[in-house]
C-alpha cells in the first residue's frame, strides 16, 4: 500500500515515514507524485530526504512491509 500525503489538510512541510516503509537495512527508491486542481498546474519548489534522528526502543526489531521488486505487468501500461 502506498503511502498517501494530501496535503490540503495543512500545509505540512515534513512527512514522517516509519522504519518498515523506508528501508533502514538496504536500498530504497523514493517516487515523488504532484498532483494538481488547477488548471494551471504545479511545480514543486524544493525536496529534501533527512534523518531527523535514531530512536531505539524495547519492542524489538521492527519487520519490513513487503518489498517486491518493479516489473512490468502486461497490458497495465
Amino acid at each position: 500500500m502506498p503511502l498517501i500525503l494530501v496535503n490540503n489538510l495543512g500545509p505540512q512541510t515534513s512527512f514522517p515515514v516509519p522504519e518498515g516503509i523506508i528501508n533502514h537495512r538496504g536500498h530504497n527508491t523514493l517516487a515523488v507524485l504532484l498532483w494538481s486542481m488547477e488548471p494551471r498546474g504545479v511545480k514543486l519548489a524544493g525536496l529534501e530526504l533527512v534523518a531527523k534522528g535514531a530512536y531505539q526502543t524495547s519492542y524489538g526489531e521492527v519487520q519490513a512491509a513487503p518489498q517486491p521488486k518493479w516489473a512490468p505487468r502486461k497490458g497495465a501500461y
